[in-house]
């Protein structure tokens, strides 16, 4: 004990305001409402078969659920068709949100300003340039 610690009058703290309750915070939590996804159904099966069930970045097997549907050009545009679309790995997902800069460069990014994505190639399991076409094939760039 140091000296003058007996002399410290000790109070007790009492709260003015009532703690809020964790379950209420965790239902509203769980409540709240996620936008609707815009990519249907059915591009998304046909982004799975162009991919082949692979990362069209990385080259990764794809399982059923461990899978994005990134936009190449922000979702603001209102672009959900195959042509703006990449079936990619969540790590890859992560990694082209994180590096902006080198998305682009490997096609994965646009900008929003682009007209046509589906004109601009993409280094397809970063070994070959593509062009994503509407009908969800790849055309190979000269």
């Amino acid at each position: 004990m140091g000296p003058g610690r007996d002399a410290v009058k000790r109070t007790r703290l009492v709260r003015r305001t009532p703690l809020r309750r964790v379950a209420a915070m965790a239902r509203t939590r769980l409540t709240a409402k996620r936008a609707p996804d815009p990519v249907t159904p059915a591009v998304r099966r046909l982004l799975w078969q162009r991919a082949q069930g692979r990362c069209e970045r990385c080259g990764e097997e794809l399982y059923a659920f461990g899978w994005d549907a990134s936009h190449r050009a922000a979702r603001r545009t209102q672009l959900h068709d195959v042509t703006n679309l990449c079936c990619i790995c969540r790590p890859c997902h992560a990694w082209v949100e994180s590096y902006w800069t080198l998305g682009e460069a490997e096609g994965f990014r646009v900008s929003t300003h682009a007209k046509d994505p589906g004109a601009l190639p993409v280094l397809l399991h970063r070994s070959r340039w593509v062009r994503l076409t509407a009908d969800g094939h790849y055309e190979d760039v000269e």
